[in-house]
């Protein structure tokens, strides 16, 4: 499902924030179970008095334990070795989203979904 509110505009780097956006949508597709949706929406926020387009991932998956939200956005960071055994990669992903975002003056946050699975939120300026 994609759900897109309003039209945001972001200045950036199209290359780079391609990246972060497949570095996140591959997680999401990874952890999702078969038949399962990933949802993708986009709209806009006012924070620190700013406009900021705001972009959600979420997933199905079983989520992140809540004291390695943060630790997976560090590079080579993996939540454990089953995981990684199935699911292979480095730890480089959400690591390189996190990079992207931050150097287009965004944040980023992970956090569970109370039904489970996983929300990659994103937040840029609007121009």
């Amino acid at each position: 499902m994609t759900t897109l509110r309003q039209n945001c505009v972001v200045r950036g780097d199209a290359g780079l924030l391609e990246s972060a956006l497949e570095n996140i949508l591959r997680n999401a597709l990874r952890y999702t179970p078969d038949n399962g949706t990933i949802e993708v929406n986009l709209s806009e926020t006012v924070g620190d008095h700013r406009r900021q387009a705001e972009l959600r991932i979420s997933d199905r998956g079983p989520g992140v334990p809540a004291e390695e939200l943060d630790a997976i956005l560090r590079p080579f960071y993996r939540v454990d070795n089953a995981r990684q055994s199935k699911t292979g990669g480095f730890g480089l992903g959400l690591a390189i989203a996190n990079r992207a975002v931050r150097l287009h003056g965004g944040s980023i946050v992970a956090v569970n979904r109370p039904d489970g699975g996983l929300t990659v939120r994103l937040l840029f300026p609007v121009i």
